[in-house]
């Protein structure tokens, strides 16, 4: 079960979930894909008896790819009837959140290659100093929308 799921009060319910884009996991993507490309080049060092530097880096890239795919994963993002919740981490949790009568304003921050690829970040700017980030996610400006229905409507906001 997802944290946020289990972090739901009474009479509250998900309205939406946000998912990262595709963009992220591409790094990761392309470590696995330079770990299998090395491979090759360390299976003649079987005859050697010794153990070659392109399974070593093959080994580090397959790390490094399971600990950004793993870091990306972690990543969850909802708004519900009554809080806007991201929480990042898995065994070290940060987990930020928002009271929907305490959002003053919604914000998009795009780069341009997020307004051609179309990602980008959602801010939450609440009252006092608290800020909730929704980074690099699909299709921003339809999201920021949705969350607008929501956490501006008289019904869901405390």
């Amino acid at each position: 079960m997802s944290y946020v799921k289990r972090s739901l009060s009474q009479d509250e319910e998900i309205k939406v979930e946000i998912r990262l884009h595709w963009l992220n996991y591409l790094p990761s993507l392309i470590f696995a894909l330079l770990a299998f490309w090395c491979i090759p080049y360390g299976s003649g060092a079987q005859e050697r008896g010794d153990i070659p530097v392109a399974w070593l880096l093959a080994l580090l890239l397959i790390f490094f790819s399971l600990c950004m795919y793993l870091k990306q994963a972690s990543v969850e993002m909802a708004v519900t009837n009554k809080r806007v919740i991201c929480k990042k981490g898995i065994i070290s949790v940060k987990s930020e959140e928002l009271y929907n009568g305490k959002v003053e304003s919604i914000e998009i921050r795009q780069s341009i290659l997020g307004r051609l690829m179309g990602y980008g970040t959602i801010c939450f700017s609440g009252t006092g100093a608290s800020e909730v980030r929704f980074v690099d996610i699909d299709n921003p400006d339809q999201i920021k929308a949705e969350i607008e229905n929501i956490v501006y409507n008289p019904e869901f906001r405390q």
